[in-house]
């Protein structure tokens, strides 16, 4: 019951969204073997996952029979933990609609599988047949390493192949900011804004945010793509290619024109306040459906290197709802006593799709309220002109 209620609760909370309905094989056992096991996509995908059904009936059936139960419980752990895991997943799908996790969600019955795969030759019979059966289901746990050594490489990840980002696109980007003097606007996936934010934190920060939510448009100058090109193919040309994986970086041909709207100024500011709003802006009928650039230029100090902060732009529709929500954590740009002051620039896109947009907040987040001092600051608004 209390696994049950906390299942319930994390489901509430929509924190059990990744996995899928359809059955346990063909969700859990089935990602698990191409998580395990990529790129092999062939009959040797299944060699694992058959020895674990072998193991698990075998085991189970010699331990039921065993006369010595209790002196063999060590072996059967793993029995019980995998069989009541397996369980309980099928019940829980049953009564309560939660999913069967896949893939990264369900690495768990990775070890739990060579466990049991390595401990339940205790419980086999110690005739030659059992004991050869014993080591060969043993050794199709070295699957697992074999495919590790196969794989393993600094370039890219073993799943995600075109989600790692090159170096050679940001040091692309660099050089395209060193050139012009301006911020590029640069677009691709969520996962891959992990390795954009760490070229640029190793570049000590020359570039803005990846804007992931403007991905696949015709609006960035430049985005990371797919193999298979982007669903704009046609507005751009591609810069370069990454040797490792065949992404690309493509180049809006050409850029979108900046024009200048407004500049918003804001005075300094100190304090420990959770919120500190650097500016407002009310949207004019006229700016409706516009793809609008948001730049904004300030320095930060703390007094403590840990202070979490974020900048926010929150975009607010004509019926009070949400329309756009963006944040951008500012630990590793804000300069600290010990260092000298600095300044950041940081843009934000809001499209013209997020129709009824009415009045635009960026702020700082003082998420632990922690003594802040922030200088004067500048907003500068730019319509993008096709």
């Amino acid at each position: 019951m209390l696994f049950t209620r906390l299942a319930l609760k994390l489901k509430e909370g929509g924190d059990l969204y990744y996995g899928e309905g359809s059955g346990f094989w063909s969700v859990t056992t089935e990602s698990l073997m191409k998580f395990g096991f990529y790129p092999w996509s062939g009959p040797e995908n299944y060699i694992v996952p058959i020895a674990l059904v072998i193991s698990f009936v075998a085991g189970c059936a010699f331990f039921v029979r065993s006369k010595d139960r209790l002196g063999n419980y060590e072996e059967a752990v793993g029995l019980m933990l995998i069989g009541g895991l397996t369980l309980g997943l099928v019940v829980l799908r049953h009564m309560v609609g939660i999913n069967y996790p896949k893939d990264r969600v369900a690495i768990y019955f990775i070890p739990l599988t060579i466990i049991v795969i390595v401990s339940v030759r205790k419980l086999f019979p110690q005739t030659t047949t059992w004991k050869a059966l014993g080591i060969l289901l043993v050794m199709t746990t070295w699957l697992f390493p074999f495919n590790l050594i196969a794989t393993v490489n600094l370039s890219y990840t073993r799943i995600w192949k075109w989600e790692s980002g090159s170096r050679e696109f940001f040091n692309r980007l660099e050089k395209v900011q060193e050139n012009t003097g301006v911020q590029p606007i640069v677009s691709g996936s969520t996962l891959q804004t992990h390795s954009y934010n760490y070229y640029n934190m190793r570049a000590h920060w020359p570039l803005s945010a990846m804007q992931d939510h403007i991905s696949g448009s015709d609006i960035p100058d430049y985005q990371y793509s797919y193999p298979e090109g982007s669903g704009n193919w046609w507005r751009y040309d591609t810069l370069c290619l990454a040797a490792s994986d065949s992404s690309a970086l493509l180049v809006r041909k050409p850029n979108r024109e900046r024009q200048w709207i407004e500049t918003l100024t804001t005075t300094s500011w100190s304090g420990l306040d959770e919120f500190f709003p650097f500016a407002g802006y009310a949207l004019e009928d006229s700016l409706q459906n516009q793809d609008l650039l948001f730049e904004l230029t300030t320095s930060i100090q703390v007094d403590e290197a840990d202070t979490e902060l974020w900048i926010v732009l929150d975009v607010i529709g004509k019926e009070g709802n949400g329309v756009l929500y963006r944040t951008y954590k500012l630990n590793e740009r804000i300069a600290i006593p010990q260092e000298e002051k600095r300044s950041s620039t940081l843009h934000w896109v809001m499209p013209g799709s997020f129709t009824k947009a009415d009045f635009v907040k960026i702020y700082v987040w003082n998420i632990h309220q922690r003594h802040v001092d922030v200088q004067s600051s500048e907003l500068k608004i730019y319509r993008l002109v096709p």
